[in-house]
């Protein structure tokens, strides 16, 4: 009896050991991406590739990129693992546009352990990589729903969470150079965990819209101390998501025009514009970096911005974005001179909270639960960002949040119709069945019926 039960308990603990986690170092900063090394092929060959919860494909150059400054590709030929199918992918961005063929071959999630994956080679690749670039491929995390060119195309993150039992999450602290901390990303990649060494305090959770982006609601976006005179159905037209591999925080140019014109006038309030940014009009067009004598720059001038997420059914909370998130030091340095850009950016496909402020957070994308967190970082740009505690929306400005409470009532009524469904498919099946019970009955009775009187009149027959 002992030895069942200890072999019993050992089964368990095997099983519990099976469900893995995995630790990549990230690299990079947020003008140019964010990026981790992966191993692919046999013998293997590491590749430096882009995070993007933007995109769903696992996608390396197989061609020295043009216009980078890696020459690092993935030599197909020399992996004898290396599967190539008779599929053909193309794909075109806002900016920039690649092409090539689907394949498959092992990836190694660590030294000794490998999934394989399906590979999107880019052959033909225009645009996509810039000459700071790092990187020569793209680790697309999003949901399969947008995989090219079609959702059968398994993400690398479900491909390892499938083959090696990991749990359905994964986070990023995202860290880089800024103008307190020019130090490079010291931060991490988390797949099937959560750290809690690299936040601090509680994680703030906004549910995921939709399975395909990572898509959020957006409540409210201020500046300093005055809100954008724009309601929330414009900050989430047509969507509002998380994106790791785009630069900026983009909004619509409505958005946009509401932002810098109270960014602006902060500064102007604060000290005049000339001694702050220099060539005032271009900066703000987002056309040029801003050059500015070391002693005459002071980023305190400028304003927090605070980008309030939707939590729950009467409450959200804020991302403070310190304009050290959303001011970017440029690669441009003199000794004279502070240089910078501008973080934020005009959208036409709806608001896209890009690298440049998530690298002040640990973000979790808690897929199992359908949502994502945000909490403090414990090693990036500390006291600069802060996560807030969950304010309630009173009345009036739940009404003035129509986006947010349509999306709750849509999830209501979705839920409320395949209930109502189910009951009305029972009640159609129980009316079916007590319809054929009498027609049954009648049936037998007609049946009945007959053959009494066919008897009568055989006896009147007889007589």
């Amino acid at each position: 009896m002992l030895l069942s039960v200890l072999s019993f308990a050992f089964y368990l603990y095997c099983c519990w050991c099976q469900v893995l986690y995995y630790e990549y170092d990230v690299e990079g900063e947020a003008q140019h991406g964010f990026y981790v090394t992966i191993t692919i092929g046999r013998p293997p060959q590491n590749i430096k590739l882009l995070i993007d919860t933007g995109s769903a494909n696992f996608a390396v150059a197989v061609t020295p990129p043009l216009k980078s400054g890696s020459n690092n590709f993935f030599r197909y030929s020399n992996s004898n693992t290396f599967v190539k199918t008779s599929s053909h992918i193309a794909i075109q961005y806002v900016q920039g546009n690649w092409s090539g063929f689907l394949a498959t071959d092992i990836v190694y999630v660590e030294k000794n352990r490998y999934v394989r994956c399906a590979i999107a080679c880019m052959s033909d690749v225009h645009n996509v990589f810039d000459i700071n670039s790092m990187f020569s491929g793209i680790l697309g995390l999003a949901y399969p729903a947008v995989a090219k060119p079609n959702s059968s195309i398994s993400p690398f993150f479900d491909a390892i969470r499938k083959a090696q039992n990991i749990n359905d999450v994964f986070s990023i602290s995202l860290c880089g150079p800024s103008f307190s901390d020019s130090r490079g990303s010291d931060g991490k990649l988390h797949f099937g965990f959560i750290s809690a060494r690299y936040y601090s305090g509680k994680i703030m959770y906004s549910p995921i819209t939709r399975e395909r982006l990572y898509e959020i609601t957006l409540t409210t976006l201020r500046v300093g101390s005055k809100e954008i005179a724009v309601n929330c159905e414009e900050l989430n037209d047509p969507r509002s998501s998380v994106d790791t591999g785009t630069t900026q925080l983009l909004v619509s140019s409505l958005v946009y025009n509401e932002i810098i014109s109270k960014i602006k006038l902060h500064v102007s309030e604060e000290e005049s514009q000339s001694g702050v940014v220099g060539n005032v009009s271009k900066f703000w067009l987002n056309d040029t970096a801003a050059c500015v004598p070391k002693m005459y720059f002071n980023i305190s001038l400028f304003p927090d911005l605070f980008i309030s997420f939707y939590h729950t059914d009467n409450s959200y909370f804020n991302l403070v974005i310190s304009p050290e998130l959303y001011l970017l030091p440029f690669q441009e340095f003199s000794i004279e001179n502070t240089c910078f850009t501008l973080g934020i950016g005009v959208s036409d496909v709806g608001t896209i909270v890009g690298s440049t402020l998530l690298k002040g957070y640990y973000v979790v994308f808690d897929r199992a639960n359908k949502r994502i967190g945000f909490a403090n970082s414990s090693f990036c740009l500390k006291e600069m960002s802060f996560v807030t505690m969950p304010s309630f929306l009173d009345s009036a400005n739940f009404s003035n949040c129509k986006c947010v409470e349509n999306n709750v009532q849509n999830d209501s009524i979705t839920a409320g119709t395949i209930i109502l469904l189910v009951f009305i498919l029972i009640l159609a099946v129980l009316l079916l069945y007590r319809i054929i019970v009498w027609v049954q009955a009648i049936r037998f009775q007609y049946s009945n019926n007959h053959l009494d009187t066919s008897n009568l009149v055989e006896e009147d027959d007889k007589l």
